[in-house]
């Protein structure tokens, strides 16, 4: 018998606080689908080699990936007791198991045409199998004339039919009508019927998602935490002398009440954005979301050059890069230990903050809905408008990263006043380059020059914003994300290299 417990917590719950916490359920079990993947990678290790397995946790432990285990945990804690409070908890487990199952299947088949006039034509099954409620899109391609539909019921009568004419792709797209009449049902095959008289060949390329697609979400945030930590682990074995600068780089930099102060004021001014009225007419949650992620980007900006002014700059003027470098640690293993080290300050800065930004993000409908008196969002529209956060948030960790490398560099020859002033004054341009290059376009040749110059030299972080996709309520795609990524890596591998050219013949002495 089940305990009536979990029954009296689930009534207790206001609606809201269900429909808030629903998608945040969803990130929880991700976060402990991969907290189990990474245990049974950790188990594999300790077969294959034993001695590596046993340094995993002092690495995980001692390491700056320690804020963000212990916020995974949380968040996989939740994944376990957020289902008493989770909206439509069973039918997203359900949704959850099926995501194996489901995506693009293709399938073909040949159809003979009937022998004469006076012979009706033969229906040919199709085997492809799905669920009516997981269907998305069909499409259909026939040398011939067909007509293909769902399987009959008793009345005679197929659920949905669709006409193919010869040589033209069809495309359906799952509508309302159609969702009725698939509701619930399992299609084991297609039925095609030749009404030409020639033998067809019929192609069906079949898309079928989960019932509810939010629960992508799982997968993604397990897949995130899984890369995340092995890619940690991975620098820490193949690179174990960088991996030691960069250890005692962020360990030192998170201990710092500059690192300390960013995080408890972010904390307080990302909850205190859902109060705030933005006077924008039910446009308030694109104002928070732009806010939030600004405030953020500037906290980790601001906080990576000052990191690589006080451990490359500070160490070169006081002599403790010279007492680093007489141990068997080279030039080149200090300034990436260095990169590495602020580079990863600024990961844990935009988990932690990330995170909070992500709850505050989908509390805001709620909130401006009770406000206003309207009716309540449901949980989708929270977990939608917390998506669509999220690529806002990586790309503004490339944009740090970018000013994280130009840091380094700067810092190899400057002190901080002069790096601020530098990497601050490459904000500004580099965020009005587009600018400069349109309205150099039509100006004098001098303009014109220096406008793409500065273009070709500065990075254009406008690659990093998003502001318009916020504005336009749209999602970023993955292209766009990967476009950024690659553009982030080559220009801070630029500026490193620039690093290394500029600490190479620095006087230590």
């Amino acid at each position: 018998m089940v305990s009536p417990v979990p029954m009296v917590l689930i009534g207790a719950v206001p609606d809201w606080i269900s429909t808030w916490l629903t998608t945040l359920w969803l990130m929880g079990v991700g976060a402990l689908v991969g907290l189990v993947v990474l245990c049974v990678l950790w188990l594999v290790l300790s077969v294959v080699k034993k001695s590596a397995a046993k340094s995993v946790p002092t690495i995980i432990g001692e390491g700056p990936m320690m804020p963000i285990f212990l916020t995974v945990a949380a968040l996989a804690l939740f994944g376990i007791v957020g289902a008493l409070v989770a909206s439509d908890r069973d039918e997203l487990l359900a949704s959850m198991l099926r995501i194996p199952f489901v995506g693009t299947t293709s399938a073909s088949v040949n159809v003979p045409a009937a022998p004469d006039e006076a012979t009706d034509p033969t229906p040919v099954n199709l085997p492809l199998q799905f669920r009516g409620k997981e269907l998305r899109s069909v499409d259909f391609r026939s040398n011939t004339d067909v007509v293909i539909s769902t399987p009959l019921n008793e009345e005679n009568e197929a659920a949905v039919v669709w006409d193919v004419a010869a040589d033209e792709a069809v495309k359906w797209e799952l509508t309302l009508k159609a969702a009725a009449g698939l509701a619930d049902k399992t299609v084991d095959n297609l039925v095609v019927t030749n009404v030409s008289d020639r033998d067809a060949t019929v192609s069906v390329d079949l898309r079928t998602a989960a019932a509810h697609p939010q629960v992508t979400l799982v997968p993604w945030t397990a897949c995130s935490i899984v890369g995340m930590f092995l890619l940690f682990l991975v620098i820490h074995s193949a690179f174990p002398k960088t991996a030691a600068i960069s250890f005692a780089t962020a360990k030192s930099e998170m201990a710092q009440p500059l690192f300390l102060i960013f995080m408890s004021l972010g904390f307080f001014l990302l909850g205190l954005f859902i109060f705030i009225p933005y006077n924008t007419f039910g446009e308030d949650i694109k104002m928070l979301k732009d806010s939030g992620l600004t405030l953020i980007m500037v906290f980790a900006i601001f906080q990576a050059v000052w990191a690589a002014s006080n451990s490359v700059s500070e160490e070169i003027e006081g002599r403790t890069a010279m007492t680093v470098l007489s141990k068997p640690i080279g030039r080149r293993q200090f300034v990436l230990g260095k990169f590495l080290g602020i580079s990863w300050t600024s990961a844990v800065m935009f988990v932690l903050l990330g995170l909070w930004l992500l709850i505050v993000v989908a509390y805001k409908p709620i909130y401006d809905a009770r406000e206003s008196a309207n009716t309540a969002p449901t949980w989708q529209v929270c977990h939608a408008e917390m998506v669509r956060t999220v690529p806002g948030l990586v790309l503004a960790f490339f944009e740090t990263m970018v000013f994280a490398a130009i840091g380094v560099a700067v810092s190899t020859r400057l002190p901080l006043l002069a790096n601020l002033v530098i990497c601050f004054s490459i904000y500004a341009f580099g965020h009005l380059t587009p600018l400069l290059v349109q309205s150099g376009a039509t100006q004098f040749e001098n303009v014109k020059f220096m406008a793409q110059f500065i273009a070709t030299v500065l990075p254009v972080l406008d690659h990093f914003n998003i502001q318009a996709a916020i504005a336009a309520g749209v999602e970023v795609p993955y292209v766009y994300l990967g476009t950024a990524a690659l553009y982030c890596f080559l220009y801070c591998s630029i500026a490193m290299l620039l690093a290394l050219v500029l600490f190479e013949d620095r006087d230590l002495a």
